[in-house]
């Protein structure tokens, strides 16, 4: 309960801070929600606190650092079996790719992505995924 709201607060706090361009806050602020997501398991504010946090690492010139967030992420979701966080951390992993100019990781990701999706016959993630120009 408590946890949960804490994370998604965070997480939105996060959000706020990149759009106003405090990159720094936001990275602490994402950073402490993905934090507080990892210890609850899967939840909804996580997709929100990573790619929050992968914004605010490149706006922090931390390109390095985003990815590993993301590549993290794709793992962490794979070992938990969640499907649907696999997908999106795989879009995460290829908007860092696409930041960094590796065409070549970026369109992997996303071929994974739209493979997930494809097997969950979510055509309209699986549509969005195809709109990514690498």
């Amino acid at each position: 309960g408590d946890k949960q709201l804490q994370a998604s607060a965070l997480a939105t706090l996060g959000e706020a801070c990149l759009a106003r361009g405090r990159a720094v806050d936001a990275v602490e602020a994402a950073g402490e929600a993905l934090e507080l997501c990892k210890e609850l398991g899967q939840s909804s504010s996580e997709a929100l606190a990573l790619n929050t946090l992968i914004g605010a690492r490149l706006a922090n010139a931390e390109p390095s650092e985003a990815l590993r967030v993301a590549k993290e992420a794709h793992q962490r979701a794979r070992k938990s079996g969640n499907t649907r966080g696999e997908a999106a951390a795989l879009q995460a992993v290829a908007n860092v790719c696409i930041h960094i100019r590796a065409p070549v990781e970026a369109t992997q990701a996303l071929t994974g992505a739209q493979a997930i999706y494809r097997k969950l016959k979510d055509r309209h993630k699986e549509a969005s995924v195809l709109t990514i120009a690498v």
